[in-house]
């Protein structure tokens, strides 16, 4: 009688036919070698989430030359068979929208804004009756640019409360990016707009010219704040609470050379470099959802993403590729 192999003995057989080692396999699918030997060993408690250990047995079939979509399904028997099954989707009923007819629906939409439109316009109405427009007055003294309430320049002092990415730009010109260590303290002037960006937005005190300004959010939250002389007037609601914009970009990623080493990078699918870092360079990269990290130097470089240090990808003069996904930041 002829024993049927297991799903992982499968893949082990035709790995070791076809005459390949886990290291190999690892290089040629990028699939950590830890995560091949957990699926030909059926250890599926050491693999990621469900989506990604799915793609893993999907990519490693067809590397052997395997019926991906059987031994995918073999594997969800095994290694999720105890995971409620989602109910089907409930189609809605055409015509209907929770509950009530279309018709009605869309004619109450219609008099509602009717109803918003006469309130407006009455409520118009009655205020400009009720208002009387000031003649306009001369201003025979106009002010002067560098009066008190104006100053001729901005001066913007970053003090690190804890260890912060920051990038400064001075007038259009951009002065300083790199990382802050806890208690460090920097001073940046401009004539008339400084810009500031930061991967920790709450591990950051600021002063505009000796002022103490507010906090520009939370620990770990990345911030964009421009600062212009009106910033400076006296009384002007900017100077005591200007509008911070939370930045669009959710990703930070430092890259240091510490030997010389080839590197390329993707900013959310479009080319942001791609060449030699020679040692003590020192690169940004900014995006909104991913970046895509190539060396082929991987322990020759040091990584930072939004101000937390990342395991190195590899050894010397070892080829590495690297993805960070906003989607992965909690993990």
């Amino acid at each position: 009688m002829i024993a049927i192999a297991s799903f992982g003995e499968k893949l082990r057989v035709e790995r070791e036919k076809q005459g390949y080692t886990l290291a190999q396999v690892s290089q040629e699918t990028k699939i950590r070698q830890h995560y091949l030997s957990a699926l030909e060993e059926e250890a599926f408690e050491s693999l990621p989430a469900r989506v990604y250990a799915i793609g893993f047995v999907a990519s490693y079939a067809r590397f052997l030359k395997l019926d991906a979509d059987r031994l995918v399904g073999e594997f969800k028997n095994l290694a999720y068979s105890n995971e409620p099954v989602e109910p089907p989707p409930v189609e809605p009923v055409p015509g209907k929208v929770l509950g009530f007819p279309v018709r009605n629906v869309l004619a109450a939409v219609v008099f509602l804004a009717v109803v918003l439109w006469l309130g407006n316009y009455v409520a118009g109405y009655i205020a400009h009756r009720g208002i009387t427009t000031p003649p306009p007055v001369e201003q025979t003294n106009p002010p002067n640019p560098g009066s008190p309430s104006t100053p001729a320049e901005l001066t913007l002092a970053i003090t690190a409360g804890q260890r912060s990415w920051v990038q400064v730009s001075t007038d259009g010109t951009v002065q300083y990016v790199g990382l802050m260590e806890a208690g460090e303290v920097k001073s940046f002037t401009a004539k008339d707009q400084l810009g500031l960006r930061t991967g920790n937005a709450g591990g950051i005190q600021l002063q505009l010219n000796g002022k103490p300004l507010p906090s520009l959010g939370a620990p770990g939250q990345v911030a964009d704040k421009t600062f212009t002389r009106s910033d400076t007037e006296v009384d002007s609601p900017a100077a005591t609470m200007g509008p911070v914009t939370p930045s669009t970009a959710a990703l930070n990623l430092e890259v240091k050379a510490l030997q010389r080493s080839w590197v390329q990078v993707k900013v959310d699918g479009q080319l942001a470099y791609s060449q030699n870092m020679a040692e003590g360079d020192l690169r940004t990269f900014t995006a909104v959802e991913r970046i895509e990290l190539k060396t082929g130097n991987a322990g020759g470089i040091a990584l930072t993403l939004n101000g937390q240090p990342v395991e190195s990808l590899g050894s010397s003069g070892q080829i590495a590729e690297k993805i960070f996904h906003v989607d992965d930041l909690d993990q």
